[in-house]
């Protein structure tokens, strides 16, 4: 019921929030990155909102099953386009933490030197900015919902973006890799 909740969610949101950043938006593979790019953030989003909180702890049936955010990593990561690569080094405007930041490094890291080299043409500062876009564009149509979220909760800041960039960079140019029973 959650994924089904963060699914309708990113529906209610129409893609328009992510859709302008991924050509041809009629082709396939550019909807489903989309798509999944809209649950991780819609997760998050949920997940940061008063109301969300209250929906998982009052019907606990709401939030069982996968977490969406791990869903939409899993679908890009599971693709090796330049688009899904872009997509997957993008995913760090997000405020990303435990067990989906592990999956995270771990597909970065296996991604290897395709990776980095999308990880090196991140502009930082313009993805801090794009999360606060779509966190913004978020609580305008649905205030009633997300009025209460504060951006530090669902997007990451530049500073938080260049580091963690520099970091996978730096991993994946050592050799490091995740262990199998790590995703």
């Amino acid at each position: 019921m959650k994924v089904f909740f963060v699914l309708f969610l990113a529906f209610i949101l129409n893609g328009q929030v992510l859709s302008e950043d991924l050509p041809n938006q009629n082709d396939r593979s550019s909807r489903e990155l989309s798509m999944a790019e809209n649950a991780i953030f819609s997760s998050l989003l949920v997940a940061s909102s008063k109301n969300g909180r209250y929906l998982c702890s009052q019907t606990p049936l709401a939030c069982i099953g996968p977490n969406g955010a791990e869903l939409g990593l899993a679908l890009v990561a599971s693709k090796n386009s330049d688009a899904s690569l872009k997509s997957l080094a993008s995913i760090l405007r997000y405020r990303i933490d435990a067990a989906i930041s592990e999956d995270y490094s771990c597909y970065t890291l296996e991604k290897g030197k395709l990776m980095a080299a999308a990880l090196r043409d991140l502009k930082a500062d313009q993805l801090a900015m794009k999360c606060k876009d779509e966190l913004m564009y978020a609580k305008t149509a649905h205030k009633e919902l997300f009025g209460d979220v504060d951006s530090q909760a669902v997007c990451a800041e530049q500073v938080a973006i260049s580091e963690r960039a520099k970091s996978l960079i730096d991993a994946i140019e050592s050799g490091r890799k995740c262990d199998n029973g790590d995703f």
